[in-house]
């Protein structure tokens, strides 16, 4: 279990034309993550708490009413904020079992936050929670892997359609390209 970090906000070498995804827990909503809004620097990264998470890492927002324990599975290589907590397991199979225990017990644990402003969750709490692990040839023959892969892919495709839509439409409306002939 890691937690992230932010590098300086005011040290532009740590931001500009930075290509590592860097996520905030706004991004975090019980998903697959396949982008971030943000990116550092290599510097950036070096220079911070920040710590690059691989592929197949849960990620647990820690903070806030609402948003304390929602959970994301990466599909690329990021870090994160400080605000959340991320989870790397050695089988994906594996992490995709903790990544359901997790949703399906998401309430429980949001219920585990403490704080009199905002509701918080740590990585120790996190760290101890008692979870129920059935073995590993159940767990291997458990149909996650083929469902997430679907799942991402599909993310990974409604993105590549979302460009060319975002290309293509403004194309369209000052009729640089004319569909006026096509048929349907």
């Amino acid at each position: 279990m890691k937690n992230g970090g932010t590098p300086k906000r005011g040290e532009v070498n740590y931001w500009n034309n930075g290509n590592i995804p860097w996520l905030k827990t706004g991004e975090i909503n019980n998903n697959v993550i396949i982008k971030s809004e943000e990116y550092i620097t290599e510097l950036g990264l070096k220079k911070s708490s920040a710590k690059l998470l691989p592929v197949n890492t849960i990620v647990m927002a820690l903070y806030g009413k609402g948003t304390a324990a929602r959970i994301g599975l990466l599909k690329l290589e990021a870090t994160t904020n400080q605000a959340c907590c991320a989870m790397i397991c050695n089988d994906f199979n594996k992490t995709l079992f903790l990544y359901l225990f997790l949703l399906f017990n998401q309430k429980e644990i949001e219920n585990l936050a403490s704080g009199s402003v905002q509701q918080n969750l740590s990585k120790d709490l996190i760290a101890n929670l008692k979870i129920v692990v059935p073995p590993n040839s159940i767990i291997e023959n458990l149909p996650f892997k083929e469902i997430y892969n679907k799942i991402t892919n599909n993310c990974f495709e409604i993105e590549k359609l979302t460009k060319i839509r975002d290309i293509l439409l403004p194309k369209l409306m000052n009729g640089e390209i004319d569909v006026s002939n096509i048929e349907v």
